[in-house]
């Protein structure tokens, strides 16, 4: 697999949080959101997300999406409401829409 970054948001951000924030953008536009609150949103367990990053752990993943939640650059957020399930939902914020522009959804067909 061939990982890519854009240069100017990895001298924003860091080459790793580039990395993460571009692959959960290419996630809302080829996985099938659910809209809500206004944005596209995609659910994944970590470890699952993690996985095309080999030299990054599971931890060091999470990690890195926490920092994008606190720097603002995504959302992050329990939407199911039940204990039993522990699945989180990631959206790209207002913030990362600006810089990488607004997703292009695929239709459905």
């Amino acid at each position: 697999m061939r990982h890519s970054f854009n240069i100017q948001l990895a001298e924003l951000i860091g080459v790793e949080k580039a990395l993460i924030l571009e692959t959960l953008y290419h996630k809302v536009i080829n996985d099938d959101p659910a809209v809500f609150k206004g944005s596209a949103w995609v659910f994944f367990a970590v470890k699952d997300f993690a996985k095309p990053f080999t030299y990054l752990t599971n931890n060091r993943v999470r990690m890195l999406l926490y920092q994008l939640k606190d720097d603002g650059y995504i959302l992050i957020e329990k939407l199911d409401g039940t204990k039993q399930f522990h699945t989180k939902w990631f959206a790209l914020s207002e913030k990362s829409v600006e810089l990488l522009g607004f997703p292009k959804l695929k239709k459905a067909s």
